[in-house]
């Protein structure tokens, strides 16, 4: 059962903020953040694109830096050096938009590359021994690809090349997993296909998953708890059936959230109409 153990805390903010270097004033991309997340729990965030999304949770693993504040892991402690930030690293899975993938090497070359914070340089430059390769075929065999492990990556679809992201995150044994903006360059169907295969597993391994989406359907089916972001901070905390009208306006806007209502996208496409946010949209099957 995902959150079977709620009173853990796998990671805590306190405090953190990010701030980028401007032309004439600094930019605040995320003002001083304290949250927790729950071992187990699958958490999304939602916000218009500048809302600090990625900032937050990027933040969490420090492919952007903190300007202040710190970031705690449960068996880690507050990352306060090197060592710990790579062992952080090695824990915290990675899955991104644009799947960073190495286009030309095969499946299983990729899903490899998860491995090689477990090894030196020298021996990362060498062909890796057979229990690795035994572990990345399982995780490929998960995401349903075990047939396409020597095919080469960019031989494969994008919602194929996000599944090998997710076997590679999944070969690091990740107890955490971090997703930028995992479906926003797939069809609506893949994205429900996607995200299920992804609560499923953070499910099954008991993993603390952060995903930042846009759609609030997909947000409302899947996530355990909603974090909505708007200007840099922190509007709304709570469940999906907590994530009403006003919540939708503080975080989007009234107006655009009356433009959202109008047209937004479903499995078979971008024309659809989505029913009135105080309604739970649709639960899709998470077997």
């Amino acid at each position: 059962m995902i959150q079977s153990e709620p009173q853990i805390k796998m990671i805590e903010l306190k405090n953190v903020s990010i701030v980028y270097p401007g032309k004439k004033e600094p930019f605040v991309a995320l003002h001083p953040t304290t949250l927790s997340f729950a071992k187990g729990q699958f958490t999304v965030l939602l916000g218009r694109s500048g809302a600090g999304k990625s900032s937050l949770l990027r933040s969490i693993n420090f492919l952007n830096k903190p300007s202040g504040g710190g970031v705690s892991v449960d068996s880690i402690g507050e990352i306060t050096s090197g060592s710990r930030l790579r062992e952080l690293r090695r824990c915290c899975g990675m899955i991104f938009q644009q799947h960073q993938l190495l286009p030309r090497s095969t499946v299983l070359r990729n899903v490899l590359n998860g491995r090689l914070s477990y090894h030196s340089f020298f021996r990362s430059i060498c062909p890796l021994p057979v229990k690795e390769r035994l572990l990345a075929l399982e995780c490929l065999d998960r995401v349903g690809l075990f047939e396409k492990a020597l095919n080469r990556a960019d031989q494969l679809s994008g919602g194929e090349q996000q599944r090998v992201g997710i076997a590679r995150a999944l070969a690091q044994q990740s107890c955490i997993m971090l997703a930028d903006e995992p479906v926003a360059s797939l069809d609506p169907a893949t994205s429900v296909t996607l995200l299920r295969l992804l609560k499923r597993i953070c499910s099954e391994d008991g993993i603390t998953a952060v995903v930042s989406l846009h759609q609030v359907d997909l947000a409302r089916s899947f996530a355990d708890r909603i974090i909505g972001l708007a200007l840099g901070r922190v509007i709304f905390d709570g469940t999906p059936d907590q994530l009403d009208d006003t919540a939708l306006g503080r975080i989007y806007g009234e107006s655009h959230v009356a433009d959202m209502r109008s047209t937004a996208p479903n499995e078979a496409g971008y024309e659809s109409k989505w029913p009135v946010f105080a309604d739970p949209s649709p639960t899709f099957s998470q077997t």
